[in-house]
């Protein structure tokens, strides 16, 4: 991976959130989970890889700044994961150059855990778009094929629905640098060349099927 393209996303097809609570790093050890209701709630694109939701934080990186001495991008945003059991996860990225540096910590129901500090290196799968990492169960994941070895992947993923309205869907979103064309028509054979060829991942999507309610 390229030192200066990096992404981070969120797993939403668990069903996690993710949260900027503040843009402050010195307010780590104050975060407060009563306070969820005036967090932004941030989501991974589906039109992009490279704009996860931690990347849609209010830094200029989304979650940190660039340093020009240094050449590292480093964190000034506080996240918190709000998992669908109920689970809060602070989470803060401390410095990124060919890695992630990051720290987190559970809430307890009265407290916050001892924080885990983790480096994750970008060379540890270099064929592969992503590096992985659990924060349930504090480790490395292999959660992807070699990026040419692949072109569809059939999940469920966070969509806009229209007007903002954010909305968990099953669907295909296909790998970069793959384009991909819709032909509406079910018979016949289309010129391929006349066909409108698109580069954003949800090309396919989620809306070539319907549902009966039969089942």
């Amino acid at each position: 991976m390229d030192n200066y393209v990096f992404a981070t996303r969120v797993n939403d097809g668990k069903g996690i959130s993710v949260y900027e609570a503040s843009n402050d790093p010195d307010d780590w050890n104050s975060i407060d989970v009563s306070q969820a209701g005036s967090w932004s709630q941030l989501y991974n694109s589906d039109t992009d890889w490279l704009e996860g939701a931690f990347d849609q934080g209010s830094a200029t990186y989304g979650w940190g700044e660039y340093n020009p001495a240094t050449h590292h991008v480093e964190g000034t945003i506080i996240f918190v994961l709000e998992y669908g059991d109920g689970t809060y996860r602070k989470f803060f990225i401390e410095d990124f150059y060919g890695g992630y540096t990051f720290k987190y910590s559970t809430w307890t129901g009265s407290a916050w855990s001892a924080d885990s500090t983790v480096t994750l290196s970008s060379s540890t799968n270099t064929g592969n778009m992503f590096n992985y990492y659990s924060l349930e169960t504090n480790s490395e994941v292999a959660a992807e094929p070699i990026l040419d070895e692949w072109d569809l992947v059939f999940t469920k993923y966070v969509t806009d629905l229209g007007g903002g309205m954010m909305y968990s869907v099953t669907g295909v979103l296909h790998r970069p640098e793959l384009v991909v064309a819709e032909h509406d028509e079910t018979t016949g054979t289309p010129d391929l060349e006349t066909l409108d060829y698109q580069e954003a991942a949800n090309t396919i999507g989620y809306d070539w099927k319907s549902y009966s309610g039969s089942e």
